[in-house]
């Protein structure tokens, strides 16, 4: 089967679009399946904005972390671009990012992650709606600065004794 895009004839891979490889990771980077010059190229999504950083910055372990001085691993969107974007990745994650990559530092993983949590607003209410108010705060002593429900916590605790003491039960009658 061919590629679904008019004039092309390369071998389509991906069924949900019937695009050749070519097209799918075309639009995967800039969002359009069209072959753009690359000053025109300001529609980058976020894969492809950390792909033209990486490209013309080079890998960010050739460089320090910028806060803590140990090898960097990643390229960090340091927040200063007037012209920033927002996207979803993953599972519709928001993220914002630049597409210019003078708006891009080395960080290490933990830094980058710190930079990056201290961006996000602080949530109000648990999955479940409860609010997050600070008699109803956990704060896991291996995980600092994650705040988690009591009240879901707890009865996440009730329901494994639950499962647990049924199982023992049943158990016994065998």
């Amino acid at each position: 089967m061919e590629c679904s895009i008019e004039g092309c004839n390369r071998v389509a891979r991906y069924a949900a679009t019937g695009w050749c490889q070519t097209h799918y990771h075309r639009y995967w980077r800039t969002g359009t399946t069209q072959l753009l010059p690359k000053e025109l190229r300001t529609d980058l999504t976020y894969y492809g904005a950390h792909g033209r950083v990486k490209m013309q910055l080079g890998p960010a372990n050739l460089n320090p972390c910028i806060e803590c001085g140990l090898d960097a691993e990643e390229w960090a969107y340091d927040g200063t671009d007037p012209t920033e974007r927002t996207g979803a990745v993953g599972q519709g994650w928001k993220v914002t990012y630049s597409v210019w990559p003078e708006f891009y530092k080395p960080m290490c993983k933990a830094c980058h992650r710190t930079h990056d949590a201290a961006k996000r607003p602080k949530r109000t209410h648990c999955t479940n709606g409860h609010e997050l108010v600070d008699g109803n705060i956990y704060e896991p002593p291996s995980k600092p600065g994650n705040r988690e429900c009591r009240i879901c916590r707890r009865a996440n605790y009730e329901s494994r004794r639950e499962r647990l003491r049924h199982s023992n039960d049943k158990e016994k009658k065998n």
